[in-house]
């Protein structure tokens, strides 16, 4: 795949995931992926039409640019900066809409699953290490929950 010479102009490109797209620009800006792509790479004409790319294995597709120089991307893309709590908070019903859409990500759910199974893991250990200790110290929990049976009886 041919890529940009010194002599081709408005090379520069910010991309992001494909993933990220519709997410705020505060997040965006925090992701690094400024490529090099000329006129002579089939790529550019993607580009221009917002279209995907592959880019090394990875899909990426259009966010910013062209731009003429590297330092032009990298300062349209501001990947330094920090996000500011009191103007990039979340609140109300798009507080609301991000956790919902943080729910139907898998990655989300993926990180309940090892943490559930890492407490089992960790509780099984520490059951086996000390079976006195764990017993002790899960008696008020039992009988907490056989309180709790004798009044949803009564």
């Amino acid at each position: 795949m041919a890529r940009a010479t010194a002599h081709d102009s408005d090379t520069w490109w910010v991309l992001i995931p494909p993933s990220d797209s519709g997410k705020p620009a505060s997040y965006l800006d925090k992701v690094d992926f400024r490529v090099n792509i000329g006129p002579s790479d089939p790529d550019y004409q993607l580009l221009q039409a917002r279209r995907q790319i592959n880019w090394g294995g990875m899909p990426l597709v259009y966010w910013k640019g062209p731009y003429a120089t590297e330092s032009a991307a990298k300062a349209a893309q501001n990947p330094t900066a920090a996000p500011n709590p009191t103007t990039d908070a979340l609140t109300g019903i798009d507080a609301v809409g991000s956790f919902a859409d943080r729910l139907t990500e898998a990655s989300t759910w993926l990180r309940v699953g090892e943490f559930a199974v890492g407490a089992i893991l960790l509780y099984i250990g520490l059951k086996s290490m000390f079976p006195q200790a764990v017993a002790s110290a899960t008696a008020p929990l039992k009988k907490t929950a056989d309180v709790a049976k004798i009044a949803a009886v009564a």
